[in-house]
Formats: structure tokens, C-alpha cells, sequence
């Protein structure tokens, strides 16, 4: 989006949103985040279907206006120019309101109507019980016209509005250092990788300290399911690697800090007031215990009123509580029940839920939940921090992406296909590991599936032609898996699908050809190819590209990944889970296997990368947290 509508936009959602009016906010956002991508499937329909519906001279004043704005198509430009008097702006998408308004008043009643109208409240709900999602979130920075907020819309038909003051993405803060950091990256600076992880840890820290962690208390779900409209430069944070407090089993902190708990209790080391869930919270001297059906802390005698969870002495006092545990402050073993209990000194617990320790803690429970210190390496799945009990998102809800609610509300009512009906498998012939993971993927999931480019033990596999894959996504898919090189650009039409013999699938090509039958998945593992180099609020990618006509969901990704093995053992787990799951649920279930350190490694993975499968560091977020799931499944 062009920096002058993108400010108009901001100060039409602050006024909104001072007035108590939400629904205009989301209005406003709808038309100005993602009227790129609106334009580009639509500017070439649009002059036809007036015409076939008898408005000729209103076809020939749409044109005519677009042909004296600029000589090409608004993406086919650069997001940002200069326009007139000085302002910034994108060509051709400058139309008068009476123009606009009598155009859609046109095509009230045509396909294209729903394009063109932004969708309020009740059909973003709607979409998003239908799809079984919780909320849809737009995230927006701080700007001059106020402070950063998340506007949500909750799938009951609430609209909530937060301020969030650290929301800032201007200059210095950790969104700046990052894309400086990338920039460098990409343009291979001596150094740049280490300070672009640096950068990518502090995004991730700074992502939930902003946002997220406030989002998931707002939204108070177990494990939700988030649709994110990230506005502005937000668009370039990995959002589902925001760092959050831990979940469902609780969390631990040493010193202080504030800790949500979920189905279990919360430790806290000496008097931090902590909400408690089915079970309770802990203090170590004067402890105090909120909410649900729980027990009481005691520092110095055992006062435990009875109830659902058990309670906690400062000393050596024990007691078996009811369906939690209980904690004793000097080791001693104490049953519990669906939750665990907590040693001051180590002492453990074997049923339930996790055991919580202020120092060893032993965790034998069913449903662990991970942590991690802030200033070390992330600790997942299965362990605890004696610091701070800190987690990724997607451990704790599953996040998607769109650009617009409208993009979502359109990927919604498309067909959900089976994985295996019509898959397309595309090799690129010069990543040794991309060729393997497309082999594994040709074997293992989709042993019919329609195959290009160059491939391990196959000769006669047809190339990977642009016209060859242009063809395969127009012919109809439930799965296209292309696994090779992706280059994204500053002109967001020039971002393209790098194939054979040299040739580009740029996204003004993928738009102009179609989606076909419509509603299958697209996994883009290649590199950058859910972001726009020029303007990271930018609604077109890649990835939108291929959502915008006719595909239901894509994965794609938000920065450079290597022909790394790591990768490649990725997408095949991720396809394995997609035969059980939809592919948003899939992706997570992936990215929580890599981050888990008692990750079960399937036998026919296992026996072929037997020498060197214990060396890799699959926790490692520039692996997994590149990729995203944009649309709706």
C-alpha cells in the first residue's frame, strides 16, 4: 500500500475508533490495507462485466481514468512513488470516490461485487465460526494519528479494541534493526547472519512483549486459532514466533515474574499474586491464590481449604488434594490428581498433568508445556526454565495470515479437497535437499501425484516449465508443493517462482492465469515468498498471489532459507500431519515436532539420516519460523 493511503487509512481508523465506532475502523482498513491486491484481481474483469451489464460508458470512463493515471497496471509499480505535489503514492489506484461508488453500485449484483466490498462484523464472525477460528486480529503500529492496537473481531461478533503502546515500528525499534538486519542479509554484508539472528531473537522477544501475549489473554482460549492482519511494517514480524508466557500446564518463575496459568498451577519464588486455572499458584513465603476451584498457600503452615486443587506448605507440609496435586516446600512426594505438584527443592510428581520445580523440577506429566529463558537458547517442549516459564506462540494457538478479512472471507467458501486427490509436486534441479524432500513426498504421500522439474531416479519427469507450472495450478489441485528458488522484489508483480532453463512465474503471470478448479493448497518452500522487498504492509506476495486466485490456503515463507536438510525433514513431517489435520493445524503440529526435544522421528526417516539426525539442531527458529499459513486451510 502506497505511504499516502496508508496514512489516510491510519487516521480514518483512529478517528473511527475515538468515536466508538469499530465497524468504520475495519471499514476503513479493508479498503485502504488491501486495495493492491483487490485492484490486481479485479482491474481486468472489471471493464467486461459492465459491459455485460449494459454500463458501456461507465466501462469506458473506468478506463479511460486508469490509462491517463499511468500507462501500467498499479502492480505492476513500485509500491511507493512520487505523485503529485510531492506525495507519495501507488499509480493508478487514485480513483475518485463517485467513480468507485457507481462502479460498485454496477456490480452490486455480480461475483465481483463481493471483491470490491469490504465485509463487516457479522460476515468476518460468521467466516470465522465456519472455519473454526476464534478471532481475527488486526494488528496496527503506533503512527502520529495514535498509539498501537489490536482491533479484534471474535467469532461471537464482539469487536474489541486494545491499546497496545509498545505496538511501535519506527525507527530503532527491534522491526527496524530487523529488516535493516535482513537488508544486509540478503545483500550478503560481511557478518550480516549472526546480527540478523540477533535481530531475528529480538523481534521475537519484542512480539510478544508488544502484542501477543495480551492478544491471547484478551481472546482467553486454551489453544486458539487466530486469523492476523498485520498493518504497516508489522507485516514483516514472524508473529507465531513471538515469545509468550507458557500455557496450558502452567509455568514457573523464580523471581517474580508474572505468570498465567492454565489447566495446571503457576509457581511463583516469593510473593507474586498469580492467576490460577483449574489448579493453583504457588508462592514461596506469602503466597496468595486466584480464581477457579483451587487451594491455598500457606508460607509457614499448612492452610488448605479443601476443593479441585490441592494446596501448599512453605515447610514440610503435605496434603493430596482433589483433582490437582499438592506442593511441599522440602521435597517430600505428594499425589496429585489431573495436575501436577510443585517441589521447592526438587521433589517430583508422576501423574497428571506436569510437576513443577523451582530448581530440578521433574516433568512426567501428559500434557508438558515448553519454556525458555530470555537471555538463552530456547528451551522447548518438555522443559522447564527456573527463571521464566516462556514460550513461542504457535506452542500455544495456531496462527494464520491474511492481508484482508475480505481475502479470508473469500478463501472460506472454496472447496476443501482432499490432499492426495490432485496433488502437483514440483522439483527444483539444483537443491540437492529440495530434490530429496520432493522424492520423499513422491513416495511416501502422494505416490500419484503430478510431477515437474528434475527429480532423484526419474528421467522422464517432464521440466518445470513457467508455461508447465502455469498450467498445472489453471488445471486444478488440492495440493501444489513446489520446493526450489523464490526471489521476491520491490515491485510487487516481480516477485517471482524461479523454474527451468532460467525462466520466472512472476505474480502478475499467476494472477493473470487463474486458480483453476479453486481450493486446494499451495506450499511455497522456497525462499521469501510470503513477503514484498519494497513495503512489507504490501497485500500482494507470492503467497497472496496464489490465495488471491483461487487457491484456499498457502504456505510460504518470510525470509531466505538454505537447501538445508533441517528444511526438507520440515515439509515431509508437515505433509505427514496434513494428511491428518488442515493444513494450518499441520504446520503448527511441524513447527511444535521441531521444537520438541523428545520428538519421535519416523523409522523411515530415521534408518536413512541415522548419521547425522542427532547433530541437527531442529529447534533452530531461522528453520522452522520462516514459515507461515496464509488463508483459511
Amino acid at each position: 500500500m502506497s505511504k499516502a493511503a496508508r496514512d489516510d487509512t491510519l487516521e480514518t481508523v483512529h478517528w473511527a475508533l475515538a468515536d466508538g465506532w469499530p465497524e468504520a475502523a475495519i471499514e476503513a482498513l479493508e479498503l485502504g490495507r488491501a486495495m493492491v491486491l483487490h485492484s490486481a484481481t479485479a482491474a481486468d474483469a472489471l471493464p467486461a462485466l459492465l459491459r455485460d451489464q449494459g454500463h458501456h460508458a461507465l466501462a469506458e470512463e473506468w478506463q479511460t481514468h486508469l490509462s491517463t493515471e499511468t500507462a501500467t497496471r498499479p502492480w505492476e509499480t513500485a509500491a511507493v512513488e512520487l505523485g503529485p505535489e510531492g506525495r507519495i503514492r501507488t499509480p493508478g489506484l487514485m480513483i475518485p470516490g463517485d467513480l468507485r461508488h457507481r462502479v460498485l453500485a454496477a456490480v452490486e449484483d455480480t461475483s465481483l461485487a463481493a471483491l470490491l466490498t469490504p465485509p463487516g462484523p457479522a460476515e468476518i464472525a460468521q467466516t470465522l465460526r465456519d472455519a473454526n477460528r476464534h478471532a481475527l486480529v488486526y494488528l496496527l503500529p503506533r503512527s502520529e494519528f495514535g498509539p498501537g492496537r489490536a482491533l479484534t473481531v471474535l467469532a461471537n461478533g464482539t469487536v474489541t479494541t486494545t491499546v497496545l503502546p509498545q505496538l511501535d515500528a519506527g525507527r530503532n525499534s527491534p522491526v527496524d534493526r530487523y529488516q535493516r538486519a535482513q537488508n544486509e542479509l540478503v545483500n550478503g554484508v560481511s557478518g550480516a547472519e549472526l546480527r540478523w539472528r540477533q535481530a531475528l531473537t529480538d523481534l521475537c522477544d519484542w512480539a510478544g512483549e508488544a502484542a501477543m501475549t495480551t492478544i491471547l489473554e484478551e481472546i482467553g482460549e486454551d489453544e486458539p486459532s487466530i486469523v492476523l492482519v498485520p498493518g504497516g511494517t508489522l507485516g514483516i514480524v514472524p508473529w507465531h514466533a513471538a515469545r509468550v508466557p507458557g500455557g496450558i500446564a502452567g509455568a514457573v518463575s523464580g523471581d517474580a515474574r508474572y505468570l498465567s496459568g492454565g489447566a495446571a498451577g503457576v509457581v511463583s519464588g516469593d510473593e507474586t499474586r498469580v492467576p490460577g486455572g483449574i489448579a493453583g499458584a504457588v508462592s514461596g513465603d506469602a503466597g496468595y491464590l486466584l480464581g477457579g476451584a483451587a487451594g491455598v498457600v500457606s508460607g509457614d503452615e499448612t492452610r488448605v481449604p479443601d476443593g479441585i486443587a490441592g494446596a501448599v506448605s512453605g515447610d514440610a507440609g503435605r496434603l493430596s488434594g482433589g483433582a490437582a496435586g499438592v506442593v511441599s516446600g522440602d521435597g517430600a512426594g505428594v499425589p496429585g490428581g489431573s495436575a501436577g505438584a510443585v517441589s521447592e527443592d526438587g521433589g517430583h510428581l508422576s501423574v497428571g498433568m506436569p510437576i513443577l520445580s523451582r530448581d530440578s523440577a521433574c516433568l512426567a506429566g501428559r500434557a508438558s508445556v515448553p519454556h525458555m529463558g530470555r537471555d538463552a537458547a530456547p528451551k522447548p517442549i518438555g522443559e522447564i526454565s527456573a527463571n521464566v516459564g516462556w514460550v513461542y506462540a504457535c506452542q500455544r494457538a495456531t496462527i494464520s495470515y491474511v492481508a484482508s478479512a475480505r481475502q479470508f472471507v473469500a478463501a472460506a467458501v472454496r472447496p476443501v479437497l482432499p490432499p492426495r486427490q490432485a496433488p502437483v509436486l514440483i522439483s527444483s534441479p539444483d537443491l540437492a535437499w529440495a530434490m530429496w524432500e520432493c522424492a520423499r513426498l513422491f513416495e511416501r504421500e502422494y505416490p500419484g501425484a503430478v510431477r515437474l522439474g528434475k527429480w532423484l531416479r526419474s528421467r522422464d519427469v517432464p521440466a518445470a516449465t513457467a508455461e508447465a507450472v502455469l498450467g498445472a495450478i489453471a488445471g486444478g489441485y488440492s495440493v501444489v508443493h513446489f520446493a526450489g528458488h523464490a526471489r521476491s522484489s520491490v515491485i510487487s508483480a516481480d516477485s517471482a517462482l524461479e523454474v527451468a532453463d532460467g525462466e520466472k512465474v512472476p505474480v502478475q503471470r499467476v494472477l493473470g492465469r487463474g486458480g483453476g478448479v479453486g481450493g486446494g493448497l499451495v506450499v511455497l518452500s522456497a525462499c521469501m515468498s510470503d513477503l514484498s522487498d519494497g513495503d512489507h504492509d504490501e497485500a500482494l506476495t507470492l503467497a497472496t498471489a496464489f490465495l488471491a486466485t483461487g487457491a484456499r490456503g498457502v504456505v510460504g515463507s518470510r525470509w531466505a532459507i538454505d537447501d538445508d536438510i533441517r528444511t526438507a525433514v520440515f515439509m515431509v513431517i508437515f505433509h505427514r500431519f496434513l494428511g491428518e489435520r488442515e493444513p494450518s493445524v499441520a504446520l503448527v503440529r511441524a513447527q511444535r515436532w521441531m521444537l520438541d526435544p523428545g520428538r519421535r522421528v519416523p523409522d523411515d526417516l530415521a534408518q536413512e539420516l541415522d548419521e547425522v539426525i542427532g547433530e541437527l539442531d531442529f529447534a533452530d527458529p531461522a528453520i522452522w519460523a520462516a514459515f507461515t499459513h496464509q488463508g483459511v486451510s
